[in-house]
């Protein structure tokens, strides 16, 4: 599987890069540009409130004339398939050793069977 995914991050190299890095910064109080006529009495100037929000967006796409993302996939195509082969071949040494010491069981059990044999043939004759 992670080698699965290391081909399509490869392969994600074909296409454009965006980025959007949105922004909304604290809203800002600044005092009016003229003069205004205080109707309250208390002396004190009016103040405005602004907020500037900001999205700014990238693009990026670089072709590939050489042949460098086009390589770097087929070089993590060509490990994928060697994690393939590694994963079959421990696979199948892992069947083999199985199948050796099945084999090495029913071998053991038939020694068994014709000690147990020797033993009972030769109480017999012992009697």
């Amino acid at each position: 599987m992670e080698a699965r995914a290391v081909v399509r991050e490869a392969r994600s190299q074909y296409f454009p890069t965006l980025s959007v890095a949105p922004r909304s910064p604290a809203p800002e109080l600044r005092k009016p540009e003229h003069d205004a006529v205080n109707t309250s009495g208390t002396g004190a100037q009016p103040q405005l409130q602004s907020t500037i929000y900001s999205l700014p967006l990238e693009a990026s796409w670089e072709p590939d004339l050489w042949g460098k993302v086009r390589n770097t996939v087929r070089q993590a195509q060509y490990a994928a398939q060697v994690s393939a082969a590694d994963l079959e071949n421990e696979r199948l040494t892992e069947q083999a050793s199985l199948a050796e010491y099945f084999f090495e069981i029913r071998g053991q059990d038939e020694l068994q069977k014709i000690y147990n044999e020797t033993v009972e043939a030769t109480r017999r004759l012992s009697n």
